[in-house]
């Protein structure tokens, strides 16, 4: 039977690797475990549920990466958001609004 500690390492090696698969960088990684980080620990947030990394990788990572704007979607007061001349993205920044024809 392998150690405890050996079997983790190589569990949770399963689910970044799957997750480098999916064509997520270590950096995207790293970034979405810091934006978490700061959500599950700032008095800002109404975030508070906690999860372990296997947990994390399979259920957080896309909510927690920067493109999902997690910093502004988890505050509890939406009017501290960041606005457009304080620096701030809007979250429909390349969206196209396009007409779709209807055949009758």
């Amino acid at each position: 039977m392998l150690p405890r500690a050996t079997f983790l390492k190589t569990y949770l090696w399963g689910h970044i690797k799957a997750r480098l698969a999916e064509g997520y960088t270590v950096g995207e990684i790293l970034e979405a475990i810091d934006n978490y980080a700061e959500v599950v620990h700032g008095d800002d947030y109404y975030w508070t549920h906690k999860w372990r990394l296997d947990e994390f990788l399979l259920r957080g990572l896309d909510k927690f990466k920067s493109e999902s704007d997690p910093r502004t979607n988890f505050l509890k007061d939406k009017s501290k958001a960041p606005g457009r001349a304080q620096g701030g993205v809007s979250k429909y920044t390349g969206y196209v609004n396009r007409t779709v024809g209807y055949d009758a």
